[in-house]
Formats: C-alpha cells, structure tokens, sequence
C-alpha cells in the first residue's frame, strides 16, 4: 500500500547518504516556505541549517548512516533555517533506508515542529537569567554597573556580537559610559543628542544605522573604532528613570539583519525596567551616602567622613613615609552674628567661608565642616612654609567684605596646625593638637599658629 506523506501534520523527508533531498511531503514544503520542484535535489545541510551547526550535524548524519545496529529511533532536537531565515525547531525520528537487496539507499526522517515549544523554554530560561542578574547587580559598585550590565545582557541575548551603553550627563548629552568588542577608549568622547540618538519610547529592532554624528571627527570615530558600518542589526533598549530617556543599550549583531526577534524585544523590556530601577537605586544610594558624608549647608565633608578618609590616609602615610598636616579652623564673631542678623545670616556666613577655603587650598588637600563654626583640612605632602602659604592665601582671599541683606561682613578666623608624624602618629591626638594650637593662636590674637607640645 503506498503511504500519501503529504496527509500528515508533520515532516516527512527523505535523505540520500549525501544529504540531498530526494522526497519531502507537503508540510516540509510549508515549513521551509518553497515548492516542492524548490526544495528537491537541494543539500539539507548547506541549505537549511545554520552554519554554526552544518558540520557538528553532518557528522552525526554519516555517525548514524553507518551504524550497522541502526534501529528506528528520536534524535535530538535540531534547528533550521527556512527559505526566509526563519529559524524553527524540529524533533526527529529517523531511521536508515534500505531496498529490497537490503543496501542502504537514504535516510527517512520524521519531524514535529516543536518551535513555540522551544523558544517558550529559551524565553523563560533568559527570564530566570536576567532576574539573577538583577540581583548581582544590586551589590555591584556603582562605577562598575554599566560594564557589568553590558557583558551579561551580551551574554543573555544571542544574537548579540557586541553592545554599548549610552548615559545622558549634566551637558544634556548622550556620553557612552561601556562598550563591548568596540574601542571604548576611542569612542568614549563621541556625544549625541537625543535626536542623533534615536530613542524610542519601547525596544525595538533597528536594521540600518544613520550616520548621523555630531562632527565629521565623531563620524570618523564611529566608523573606525564603533564598527557602525559592519552592524547589520541592533537591539535598542532604552533607559527611562521617571518617565524620562535618561540611556540607551545597544545590542548590535555583525552577522545577521534578522539577529533579534520578537522574544529579544520582550527580554529587552525586562532588561529597561529592571536596569532603570538598578540605576535609580544605585543614585538614590549614591545621594544618601553623600547626605550622610557630607554637610548640608557647606557641601564639605562631615566629621564621619573626615574621620573615614583620614583614618585610611595615615595607613598610607604610615606604609610610604609621608608626611602631612591637619589644620584646625574656628571662626571670629560667628556667633555675635547668628545672634544679631538670625541664623541665615549665620548659615551664609559659615557657606561663604568654606566656599573662599575650598578655593584656596590645592586639589590634594580634605577639608570637612566638624562643628558650627569649625572646619579642619587634612594637608598631604606639606611643608611648613607651604601651609603658612595657603593659610596666608585663605586670609587675603577674605579680607574682602560681603553683603547680606545689606549689612557687610569680613570672615576671620584662627587656625592651628599638628604635624604627622613629628606631633604624633594618631589621628585623635593630631586633632587634639591642632585644637590646641588654635586656641593658642585665638589667645594670642594671631592668624595661626602650629602645635608645640603644649
């Protein structure tokens, strides 16, 4: 009885011991999208199988065709292509097929289409994957998020060869911030509008790139060192914090115009969400640690944080034999002032001088506001003769009077100075010190003095 193949609701196909096709029903021809005067005579392998796959499965093929014990038995799942690069899964039953000499003459297979199947278990696999790097996330530095986040969306989504970060800086400009298998270090000053961008409210698959750059300087960047003219495809993910495009991921493929699909989109989105909560936490963190470090009404350090940062620092003047200074500040009249004018005439008073002071002293040099009218700078690598210069700078650069609410008033102050390591090599005794230097100093109405053992 001659079986009619094209009845049945799955693959019927016949092989010879190359691999060309010699029958295949109805539904074969649906699922590659050709006719069947198409598909007959065509090598199943360098035709409908991904490349990746052709030689890994071509071995298995003649494995199996000479298999002498051979019975009709599943293989695993297998992927290929259609004629309009589609990808679908099969799972095959094969079996070798002999004529009535009992000589080998092909290769019948038997297969489901098990794609929705496939892709629904790769889509919540990736899910479970990006739900476990949203977690890591949250302990990664901040410094280190968008590079992290960038190698393991890469990672996450197939069709990705290489990617880019895109962060919206305080200019309004878009500024990449990581990059993947492209030359961030030549790319990293290239800056884009929101325009030039291309932002899109949702993910979305972008197939051709405009080359649309600032300068013909970033152009040229872009095409050397970002490899625009070799990206075929491009996952682009937006970062939206508040409602607002504040960045964008751009997963890019150089192999395929057709890399990303629709589960790509949907990971996408759980990617923008889940990222943009990471961002928004990482600078809420970022804020309360600051508030916590810092004071509020100056800008400066608080005494936690110079206490912190000065602690660390005669570690390390302690392993490299450096010297250094700690300078103990305490204002003249403040508090005639807060009570005469009120307390914003005060808070403007004690603003005006940490400002003048942050001005006055060098980059290398922490200042820290640790009490109403008390301020301390920890000196790296000072001399004597330098202090009394930047005390002396402090105090020229003061000896301007201010207007508040108009009323005019002249910031002075006296100031100790301890040395590490002459004074002592502890960071309580040096403030001790210079404290006492201070007084000193206010005592004998003078602008500083440093500390001498008494």
């Amino acid at each position: 009885m001659k079986i009619n193949f094209d009845e049945f609701g799955f693959l019927y196909v016949f092989l010879d011991e190359n691999g060309i096709i010699l029958d295949i029903n109805a539904f074969g021809c649906k699922l590659i999208g050709l006719p069947k005067e198409d598909i007959i005579g065509k090598n199943v392998f360098t035709n409908f199988i991904p490349e990746e796959d052709r030689d890994n499965r071509f071995l298995n093929f003649k494995t199996f065709l000479n298999d002498t014990n051979n019975t009709f038995r599943k293989s695993s799942y297998m992927r290929f292509i259609t004629s309009k690069k589609k990808e679908v899964f099969l799972e095959l039953y094969s079996s070798i097929a002999y004529n009535d000499n009992n000589e080998k003459i092909g290769f019948i297979s038997f297969g489901f289409d098990v794609t929705e199947k496939i892709l629904y278990e790769n889509l919540i696999n990736k899910i479970n994957e990006i739900n476990m790097l949203i977690i890591k996330a949250f302990s990664i530095d901040e410094n280190d998020i968008f590079d992290f986040f960038l190698d393991e969306a890469i990672k996450i989504i197939d069709g990705a060869d290489a990617g880019s970060i895109l962060m919206k800086k305080d200019d309004g400009l878009f500024h990449f911030v990581a990059a993947k298998n492209f030359d961030f270090e030549k790319i990293k000053n290239v800056k884009l509008t929101k325009d030039m961008l291309f932002p899109q409210k949702e993910v979305t698959i972008r197939r051709y790139i405009k080359n649309e750059y600032g300068s013909e300087k970033d152009l040229e960047a872009m095409k050397e060192y970002g490899k625009i003219e070799k990206i075929k495809s491009t996952l682009v993910i937006p970062i939206n914090i508040d409602n607002k495009l504040e960045g964008s991921i751009n997963l890019d493929s150089f192999k395929s115009e057709n890399a990303f699909n629709e589960n790509d989109i949907k990971l996408g989105e759980i990617v923008s969400n889940e990222l943009s909560q990471v961002i928004k936490r990482k600078k809420l963190e970022k804020k309360l640690k600051y508030m916590a470090l810092h004071d509020q009404l100056t800008t400066l350090p608080n005494r936690a944080f110079f206490i912190e940062y000065s602690e660390s620092f005669i570690n390390y003047a302690n392993r490299n034999n450096i010297e250094f200074a700690i300078a103990y500040f305490d204002l003249k009249k403040f508090k005639s002032i807060n009570d005469k004018y009120g307390h914003d005439a005060g808070d403007y008073f004690l603003y005006q001088f940490a400002d003048t002071l942050k001005n006055s002293i060098r980059n290398s040099d922490f200042p820290a506001r640790i009490g109403g009218d008390e301020f301390v700078v920890l000196f790296p690598n000072i001399t004597k003769n330098t202090i009394i210069e930047v005390i002396n700078r402090l105090n020229e650069n003061l000896s301007k009077p201010f207007n508040y609410n108009n009323h005019l008033f002249k910031i002075e102050f006296n100031c100790g100075i301890s040395l590490y390591p002459k004074d002592s090599s502890k960071l309580e005794e040096l403030i001790t010190y210079a404290d006492k230097a201070m007084y000193k100093a206010k005592t004998n109405d003078k602008l500083f003095e440093f500390y001498e053992g008494v």
